[in-house]
């Protein structure tokens, strides 16, 4: 029997689920409308959806995990690890960690095994303390993540991610023991790289399920859980299934029972004006996830996404000026978040690379390979904003620490060289990210949740780079009600963000000086559910936004029949 359930929240991009144990229940990740990610549960008797309050996560992977039970999800609140109860209540936490999580199991003597970015498995106790290795990176591993545990509670299948520079198939899927010491865990490879891995278990004593995606199709190949090895050939379940990184959107139950979603629709990318009025359309339909407008408005760059795999993706050019069809810019990268250098010669973009994970350049105009500007493995950097003289790159890091971090890297003018250290901007125990130089220069718009809820704040911005911070004075709230994705106006006089309504807004500013005055945000118009916002013109008459939809949850009963 196969149904769907529609996705009546907004989704977060990640777009993973974890069903329960028992199958009753389905956890996802939602945004609310004060654009914090929270976890969500829907019932399968039920037609509505509960949002579980105390549950803010950080993390772009399967950020929670299931107790035996299904009575508790323990889940990563950014830096640490909290479990709570479905039924209600506040959170407990169980202990700090080293880095983001992705994919955890909860066995039924009250061990939690998760996978970090950067570091092998670690063992919890569900009822917390300090977590302590189980696994261990060699030498070609760059983390450890989604281990399942299987029906004895004690052995666990896990992925293997290569680091960068090692062979295609250095990575892999492997299987751990809770019996061995990190060192020692078997080196024999399971399976080639499976994204998405997990272990279903068989409702009676035969073979159970391993799990995994691959070009958009999701397989199941029987695995004998007592002899540790499979028991026969990888088969269809269902396609097409999206997929984000290492991690695809489906999870199953002990009783036979998968969720699976596809990658949303395609929706184009189109012009929009001060009534909301779609006016032009720019790109045809695509999985998009980001635009940017150059600084004289002739030219689009988007990040187009392979919606088989949501960490596939390519920049795309577009010169309004000539019409035509857009051209790829970047090959294999997995690039997004563009931003144009004020000059229009240059395309900065969060990438993999040679480098490592980071932000790389790349000349618009010339067919010359990326350049890496920034490189950091220990967490993820996103491109915001570059400075309009092109002598500083403003950029969002993640940290186990203190979770989204603005940083400043100063480069050299016209040059594909970064110069010096990355400088904070804004480093503090919330989330501040989006940075967005002003026309000038001297002023940088962001968004922090230092209140609650996302909203978006201007502070001044000075090149002294002998300070602690290259932000100077406090952050000045110019939006109500929650705020993202901020947009300077061309002449730096407003100021235009998107409530957590979906709402485009307006605000008037009078920056000078030191001091921020600004209006009342007054609102534009009403924007598409879900849709992301690209760029605005100069004049602030025209709004570049990107339509998306979700695609519906597909459940599937008595799968392991078919």
């Amino acid at each position: 029997m196969r149904f769907q359930i529609p996705a009546t929240v907004n989704l977060a991009a990640s777009g993973n689920v974890g069903l329960s144990p028992d199958g009753r229940y389905l956890a996802f990740l939602s945004v609310g409308l004060d654009g914090l990610m929270r976890l969500s549960i829907r019932g399968m008797d039920s037609l509505e959806v509960r949002t579980l309050q105390g549950s803010e996560v950080a993390g772009y992977g399967p950020p929670f995990c299931w107790s035996p039970d299904s009575r508790f999800i323990a889940f990563d609140a950014g830096g640490k690890l909290k479990k709570l109860s479905v039924a209600g209540g506040p959170p407990q936490t169980l202990c700090d960690l080293k880095g983001p999580v992705i994919g955890g199991s909860w066995n039924r003597d009250g061990d939690i095994i998760l996978g970090m970015v950067g570091t092998g498995i670690a063992r919890i106790s569900a009822a917390g303390g300090s977590p302590s290795p189980v696994t261990s990176l060699a030498q070609k591993d760059h983390s450890h993540l989604l281990p399942t545990f299987l029906p004895d509670g004690r052995h666990f299948v896990y992925l293997r991610i290569s680091a960068m520079g090692a062979a295609p198939d250095a990575g892999g899927v492997y299987i751990g023991t809770l019996d061995a010491k990190p060192e020692e865990q078997s080196p024999q490879q399971l399976l080639p790289y499976a994204r998405g891995l997990t272990y279903a278990p068989s409702n009676d004593e035969g073979a159970g399920r391993l799990l995994f995606v691959r070009e958009g199709t999701l397989l199941a190949q029987p695995f004998d859980h007592q002899r540790l090895r499979l028991a026969g050939e990888a088969t269809p379940v269902a396609e097409p299934v999206g997929a984000y990184l290492d991690t695809a959107f489906f999870s199953a139950s002990f009783n036979n029972v998968l969720v699976y979603r596809g990658a949303n629709p395609p929706g184009p990318i189109g012009w929009f004006d001060r009534q909301g009025n779609m006016i032009e359309r720019v790109f045809e339909a695509g999985h998009y996830g980001s635009a940017a407008l150059s600084r004289d408005g002739t030219r689009v760059v988007a990040s187009r996404t392979d919606p088989r795999d949501w960490a596939n993706s390519d920049l795309w050019l577009l010169d309004l000026s000539r019409g035509g069809s857009p051209a790829r810019f970047t090959f294999g990268s997995s690039a997004g978040a563009p931003i144009w250098s004020a000059d229009g010669t240059r395309i900065a973009f969060s990438a993999s690379g040679p480098g490592g994970v980071g932000i790389y350049q790349k000349s618009a105009t010339s067919a010359q390979e990326p350049v890496a500007l920034e490189s950091n493995n220990a967490g993820i950097s996103t491109a915001s904003s570059w400075s309009p003289d092109g002598r500083y790159l403003m950029y969002s890091l993640t940290s186990s620490m203190t979770g989204l971090d603005l940083m400043v890297l100063e480069t050299s003018g016209a040059s594909s060289n970064a110069t010096g250290k990355p400088v904070p901007f804004l480093r503090t125990r919330y989330h501040e990210d989006q940075g967005r130089f002003s026309p000038d220069g001297r002023w940088v718009a962001y968004v922090s949740n230092e209140t609650g809820p996302s909203e978006v704040y201007v502070r001044r911005f000075t090149t002294d780079f002998s300070r602690a911070s290259t932000s100077e004075g406090g952050g000045v709230l110019v939006s109500q009600g929650g705020g993202t994705a901020p947009r300077w106006r061309g002449d730096g006089k407003e100021l235009f963000y998107l409530a957590s309504n979906d709402r485009m807004m307006a605000v008037g500013l009078n920056l000078t000086g030191t001091d921020a005055g600004h209006e009342t945000p007054r609102t534009l118009f009403q924007a598409p559910p879900g849709v992301i916002v690209g760029d605005v013109s100069a004049d602030g008459k025209r709004f570049l936004l990107l339509q998306r939809t979700a695609a519906p949850f597909t459940v599937l009963l008595n799968w392991m029949r078919n």
